[in-house]
C-alpha cells in the first residue's frame, strides 16, 4: 500500500503514496478509514488525492469505493532528521465485512496492512584550507591544500567546493 523514496535527504520533501483497492466483485466499500501516521522524523506538508487525510490523527478516509476500484492519495512530508523510520499503514474501519482481514488488528500478514522502511540520509561536510606559508615574501609561490571531509553518516554526492584566489 505505501511507497516513497527509500533514502530521502534530510531537509527534502518526500511523497508517501497510498493506494486502497476494493477487490470485491460487487460490493461498494463505504466509510473506509486507513491509519497512516507519519513517522516521527517527518513533518506534514500537504495531501492530495481521493478522500480526506487528517494529518493530526494520521488517518485517510474514503467515503465510498466501488467494487473493483482503487483510490489513492499522495502525502507530502519534510524529512526532519537522519535515521531509519517505519511507515506503517492499515485499514482500521469500514462499513462492510472483509472476508480476508480484520480492520485495525495490527497483523502485517493481512492484506489490509502494509509497512515501508525509509532510511533518511544526512551528510556532515567540513572543509579545511592550509597554506604552505603563512607569511610569504613577495614573488613566493604559495600552495594551498584543501581537504573536504564527510563525517556522515551518509554518503555525500554532487558536492562543489569553491575557492576564490585573493
Amino acid at each position: 500500500m505505501p511507497s516513497a523514496t527509500p533514502s530521502p535527504q534530510v531537509g527534502s520533501n518526500v511523497v508517501f503514496t497510498l493506494q486502497l483497492d476494493n477487490a470485491a466483485d460487487f460490493s461498494k466499500a463505504t466509510n473506509v478509514v486507513v491509519a497512516d501516521a507519519l513517522p516521527s522524523g517527518y513533518a506534514f506538508v500537504s495531501a492530495a488525492g481521493d478522500g480526506v487525510y487528517d494529518d493530526v490523527a494520521g488517518t485517510w478516509t474514503v467515503a465510498g469505493l466501488p467494487a473493483g476500484a482503487s483510490a489513492s492519495i499522495a502525502i507530502t512530508a519534510t524529512v526532519l532528521g537522519s535515521g531509519t523510520y517505519l511507515n506503517a499503514v492499515e485499514v482500521t474501519a469500514a462499513d462492510q465485512y472483509d472476508p480476508d482481514s480484520t480492520p485495525g488488528n495490527g497483523l502485517l500478514s493481512e492484506d489490509d496492512h502494509d509497512a515501508f522502511t525509509l532510511a533518511a540520509q544526512e551528510a556532515d561536510l567540513s572543509v579545511v584550507k592550509v597554506a604552505s606559508a603563512s607569511r610569504p615574501d613577495i614573488g613566493d609561490t604559495v600552495t594551498y591544500e584543501i581537504t573536504l571531509s564527510n563525517d556522515g553518516p551518509s554518503e555525500a554526492s554532487n558536492v562543489i567546493v569553491r575557492d576564490a584566489v585573493p
